[in-house]
C-alpha cells in the first residue's frame, strides 16, 4: 500500500505549476479547475464498485470453504467405504469404492495413499522423514493429483485419525484426507487452472483500491496549502497556458471517474484507455486489471453455483423418490395400534420401515438399516423395499405356511444383495409376520438391534433375537425363524441404531440403558405415544447436536 504521508510525483508537479502562476486570475482559473479536478477523482472510489469487488471476494472465499467442507466429508466416506469393505489392498473392490464415493460426492478425484519409510515415532506412529505415496487414483489419468505427499509436523502430531486439508503443489486443487494407521485416504475438487492466483492478485489490487480515498484526502490537504501560498506570492500568469494545464491534468481522472460509473451500472466490458505517469497512470492500469479480473470471476461463480444448485437438485429428487417408499397408511386392526418413523441424518438416507397387510388380520412388517448414508444407501433400501413387497403377494398366496415364509423370504433377499452390484454394502434387518386373529408373531433379526416386547405384567423386557447374520455379506448365511406371542397390553418396539448411537454436544451416546428406562416408562401407553415419547427423549439427549445416523421407530401395540 502506498504511503500516503509522502509526497508523490503527481503532487510536486501540481506544486510546480501553480508556483508558476502570476496573475490572480489565472490563479482563480487554476483554482476552479482544481475543483473540478477533486470531484472527478472522488469519483474513482465510488462505493458501488468497491463493493462489488468486495462481495465477489467474500462469495469466492465461502465456495473455496464448501468445496474444502465437501472434500473433508467426500474423504471421511472414503474411508468408512473402505473399512466396511473390509480394507481390500488392490483389484475391483477398491476401484470401485474410489468410483463410487467420487460418484455419489461429486468430486473431481479420490485416491488412495500408503506410508512410506519408517515408523520410529511413539508407539509406531510415522517419523519425521515418513511421506505419503499414491497407491491408486479415481481417475487414474488425472494429472494433477500429487504422486507424493509430504507428512508435516501438525498432522503427524494430530493422531493417525486426523482429518486435514492435503497441501497440494497445485494451488487450484482442493483436497482433504483422512490418516487412519498407514492408509491416507484423499477426495477433492479441482478448479480451473491459474483461477487461485487471479483472486490472490485480485485481493491485491482491491487493497490498492482502498487506498484512493485516503489518498484523495491527503491530495485535498496540499491542494489547500499551496492555494493559500499562491494567494500571496503569484501575480502574473498566463490564463491560456493555465487553463490548458489544468485540462490536461484533470481530463485521465475524469476518463477514469466516467469509466467508474459505467463499471458500476454493470459494464464489465468498458476499459479506460487514457495515457498517463506517476500515480495515476499506475490507477489506471490497476483499475483495468480488477475490472478483467471481477468479470472473469463473475464468469467462474456463475459456473460453480450452476454445479452446486445441480447437486442440490439431484439430492432433492432423491429425497422425494425416497420420502414415497415409506408407508402413507399404517394398517387399521382391530385390537392393534401400529405407529412408525424415520428420520434420514442426511437429505436421503439408509433406514426403512415397511408395515402392511397381506390379508386381513395378517400385517408383514420390516425395519432395516443400509450401511453408510447418502444416495447409495438410499438405493439399497428403495431395492429392499421393492423385493419386500413383492414378495408380500407371494406369502399371501401360501398362508397355510406362514412359520415358514419369514426365514425363506430373508434367505432371498440376502442372495439378492450378495449378488447385486454394490457387495460392499450389508443391510441388517428385522422382519416380522404377524397374525393378528391369533397374536402369533414369526420373525427373523439379521443382524439388527433386538426388538423388545415390553409385557404388561414384566418389568423386564423381551428380546427377539433369532435370525442370522446381515444381509448381503454370505450367500450361503444360514437363517432361521423366531415365534413368540403378543398379550393383550404388551406392546412390540423395533428402533434402528441410531437411536443407541445419539449423541449430545459432548460426545456421549445415548446408549441402550438410557433406551430400556425410557422403554420401560412407556407401558401402559399407545403405540403414538410411547414412539413420541422415545424420540423426544433422544432429541432432548442431544440438546441440538447434529444428528450423525438416521433414527427410525416402530411400535406395534396390542390393546384388547
Amino acid at each position: 500500500m502506498r504511503n500516503p504521508f509522502r509526497v508523490g510525483g503527481f503532487e510536486r508537479r501540481l506544486i510546480v505549476f501553480f508556483l508558476l502562476l502570476s496573475v490572480l486570475p489565472t490563479l482563480l482559473i487554476a483554482f476552479f479547475s482544481t475543483r473540478y479536478f477533486m470531484r472527478s477523482v472522488e469519483l474513482v472510489s465510488n462505493p458501488a464498485v468497491e463493493q462489488s469487488f468486495t462481495n465477489s471476494m467474500e462469495i469466492a472465499r465461502d465456495f473455496a470453504a464448501k468445496l474444502e467442507e465437501d472434500a473433508r466429508c467426500a474423504a471421511v466416506r472414503l474411508a468408512d467405504e473402505y473399512a466396511r469393505a473390509g480394507r481390500p489392498q488392490a483389484g475391483k473392490g477398491l476401484e470401485t469404492i474410489l468410483r463410487k464415493v467420487s460418484a455419489e460426492t461429486h468430486a473431481d478425484f479420490t485416491a488412495l495413499y500408503t506410508l512410506e519409510a519408517s515408523t520410529d515415532g511413539p508407539s509406531g506412529s510415522p517419523s519425521s522423514g515418513s511421506f505419503w505415496k499414491i497407491k491408486t487414483s479415481y481417475p487414474e489419468a488425472f494429472a494433477r493429483i500429487e504422486p507424493e505427499i509430504k507428512l508435516d509436523a501438525a498432522t503427524q502430531a494430530a493422531g493417525p485419525t486426523t482429518t486435514a486439508r492435503i497441501p497440494f503443489a497445485d494451488q487450484d486443487v482442493i483436497a482433504s484426507g483422512v490418516a487412519i494407521d498407514n492408509s491416507l485416504f484423499v477426495a477433492g475438487y479441482a478448479l480451473g487452472k491459474g483461477l487461485t492466483e487471479k483472486m490472490r492478485r485480485t485481493g491485491d489490487d482491491l487493497n490498492r483500491y482502498h487506498a484512493v480515498g485516503l489518498y484523495v484526502s491527503v491530495l485535498r490537504r496540499y491542494i489547500v496549502i499551496v492555494t493559500g501560498v499562491l494567494l500571496v506570492i503569484l501575480a502574473v500568469s498566463s490564463t491560456i497556458v493555465s487553463r490548458l494545464l489544468a485540462r490536461r491534468i484533470s481530463q485521465p481522472i475524469t476518463v477514469l471517474a466516467d469509466a467508474t460509473e459505467r463499471i458500476a451500472k454493470g459494464d464489465l466490458e468498458h476499459r479506460v484507455t487514457v495515457t498517463a505517469r506517476d500515480e495515476v497512470q499506475s490507477l489506471v492500469t490497476g483499475f483495468n486489471k480488477m475490472t478483467e479480473e471481477l468479470q472473469e470471476n463473475k464468469k467462474n461463480l456463475i459456473s460453480m453455483a450452476k454445479r452446486e444448485a445441480q447437486i442440490a437438485r439431484d439430492f432433492e429428487i432423491a429425497r422425494q423418490v425416497q420420502e414415497g417408499l415409506f408407508p402413507t397408511a399404517l394398517p387399521l386392526v382391530r385390537g392393534w395400534e401400529f405407529a412408525a418413523i424415520c428420520r434420514a441424518a442426511k437429505v436421503v438416507g439408509g433406514d426403512y420401515y415397511d408395515i402392511f397387510e397381506i390379508s386381513p388380520g395378517k400385517v408383514l412388517f420390516a425395519q432395516g438399516d443400509v450401511s453408510g448414508k447418502g444416495v447409495g444407501a438410499s438405493i439399497t433400501m428403495a431395492s429392499v423395499h421393492a423385493i419386500i413387497r413383492s414378495w408380500g403377494g407371494a406369502i399371501q398366496a401360501n398362508l397355510e405356511n406362514l412359520k415358514d415364509d419369514p426365514a425363506r423370504l430373508v434367505a432371498e433377499l440376502n442372495r439378492y444383495l450378495v449378488s447385486s452390484r454394490t457387495p460392499e454394502m450389508f443391510v441388517t434387518a428385522f422382519l416380522g409376520l404377524l397374525d393378528c386373529q391369533t397374536s402369533e408373531l414369526w420373525y427373523v433379526n439379521c443382524g439388527h438391534p433386538p426388538a423388545v416386547i415390553l409385557r404388561s405384567g414384566d418389568t423386564r423386557p423381551e428380546a427377539l433375537t433369532v435370525g442370522g447374520m446381515v444381509l448381503g455379506v454370505s450367500e450361503r448365511a444360514p437363517y432361521s425363524t423366531g415365534t413368540c406371542r403378543i398379550e393383550s397390553g404388551d406392546a412390540l418396539v423395533l428402533v434402528s441404531d441410531g437411536v443407541t448411537e445419539a449423541t449430545n454436544p459432548k460426545g456421549d451416546l445415548y446408549g441402550e440403558s438410557m433406551q430400556a428406562k425410557m422403554l420401560a416408562s412407556s407401558r401402559g401407553l399407545s403405540a403414538l405415544d410411547a414412539m413420541q415419547q422415545l424420540l423426544s427423549s433422544v432429541d432432548g439427549f442431544m440438546a441440538g447436536a447434529e444428528q450423525t445416523d438416521d433414527i427410525s421407530i416402530l411400535v406395534i401395540g396390542r390393546t384388547t
